[in-house]
């Protein structure tokens, strides 16, 4: 969505951002936070596939400590190994797969991201973009006739009540079935979109509204 905004990005240059665009000039914080989204997760996916490939299969020997990708340097590779043989950590790690196992729901859009899915719902619909239920149903479903990927997405569309009920009504439905939001992200929405970008959820945070805390910190900086 960033990358089409001809204020930010004009299509008639290379794909270099000019900051002193007004209207790219305010938007520098925000893309600075997803592109560090975003490289975290690549991060994460990278560290996980060298664990799975030189870690894993050799940790009861000497060779777990050389890796044998020609992009990692050894002396990091070495400290990780360290801090992998922690127990502590062999513990976490063994929740953590456990917790990854235990997930039945999964998206059917493939490679596009949600990102995209929801600004092509936007242009085909004068701007809105679908509110929590209703991409829900678009991104764990397939076929003509929107049949649900796998049982628990099933079980979860149970919430979906028509199209008169409010999106007060269908957040606060969302939030029974999916829980609060936490640490300032939006289950569902994908990466890079925080409680800001989405107006009406329900978080963690009780007792206090979202523009009051936004309100609070922007004072306190």
């Amino acid at each position: 969505m960033l990358a089409r905004d001809g204020g930010l990005i004009p299509i008639d240059s290379p794909a270099t951002i000019d900051w002193t665009n007004p209207t790219a000039a305010g938007k520098e914080e925000k893309v600075k936070g997803i592109m560090e989204t975003k490289i975290h997760d690549r991060f994460k996916t990278w560290r996980a596939k060298l664990r799975k490939l030189y870690y894993v299969p050799f940790e009861n020997s000497e060779q777990r400590k050389h890796c044998n990708d020609a992009r990692v340097i050894q002396t990091q590779w070495q400290a990780l190994v360290a801090h992998w043989d922690k127990m502590e950590n062999k513990r976490r790690c063994a929740t953590n797969t456990k917790n990854r196992k235990m997930l039945k729901t999964s998206h059917t859009t493939g490679t596009t991201t949600f990102a995209q899915i929801r600004n092509d719902y936007a242009e085909e619909h004068d701007g809105s973009e679908p509110d929590r239920v209703t991409f829900f149903k678009m991104t764990h479903t397939r076929g003509p006739k929107q049949l649900p990927i796998d049982a628990e997405s099933a079980r979860m569309m149970v919430y979906e009540r028509g199209e008169e009920v409010t999106i007060e009504v269908r957040n606060r439905i969302y939030a029974e079935v999916m829980g609060p939001e936490k640490r300032n992200r939006v289950q569902g929405f994908g990466l890079g979109v925080g409680w800001a970008n989405v107006p009406g959820i329900i978080t963690e945070q009780r007792g206090i509204s979202r523009e009051v805390k936004y309100l609070w910190e922007a004072y306190e900086a």
